[in-house]
């Protein structure tokens, strides 16, 4: 790394633009365990995936999210955010089955990674009726969209546009949904 700044420097086009640089030591990680803990199911999720503790971030995260509050959590990538709304959704439905969640990303690509991981977590969850996850974006059918409307799944994935454009100006048609809307995720949100 020493070698590339030097050279970086030595560039004659832009190596004046480099201002600072500083080398950061390398943290180790830093683990918790909830105020509230995790129901056993989702702590079997977490097992079947291979994660045996949770980072201290998801797990004041988790607690915050316990209380009611809304929160924003704002961390590097890779480092476990998507698991801390996946956990609390998981929860809210654990308690109450009836309840909906809704997932927006700001773009499709992020929407079919985050489903994946979805199914993924969702194999593993036991439960008596399986939980349903459903897309509503601009690619969906106008006959799957009837579907989601009149019996949407626990878990709906969409997008700030579709927000707008379907779920507010139409809301009489997500009434059964909207109704029983118990959490909302905003990925990227500095993206909007």
């Amino acid at each position: 790394m020493q070698r590339f700044i030097r050279k970086l420097k030595e560039e004659k086009y832009f190596g004046a633009d480099l201002t600072h640089y500083e080398h950061l030591e390398k943290k180790s990680a830093v683990y918790g365990k909830p105020e509230y803990p995790l129901p056993q199911s989702l702590e079997n999720i977490l097992k079947s995936l291979g994660i045996s503790r949770l980072y201290s971030h998801q797990v004041k995260a988790l607690d915050i999210l316990e209380t009611g509050k809304n929160l924003v959590v704002s961390t590097p990538t890779a480092s476990g955010k998507s698991l801390i709304y996946h956990l609390h959704s998981l929860r809210v439905l654990n308690r109450n089955p009836d309840s909906h969640i809704l997932y927006l990303f700001p773009i499709k690509a992020l929407a079919q990674d985050q489903l994946s991981s979805l199914k993924r977590i969702l194999s593993s969850y036991p439960s008596e009726k399986p939980l349903r996850v459903g897309i509503f974006d601009g690619d969906t059918k106008q006959s799957e969209r009837k579907k989601l409307k009149s019996n949407p799944p626990e878990i709906l994935i969409s997008n700030p546009d579709m927000l707008h454009l379907s779920f507010l100006a139409y809301n009489h048609q997500w009434h059964n949904f909207l109704k029983t809307l118990r959490v909302v995720v905003l990925d990227e949100i500095h993206t909007y």
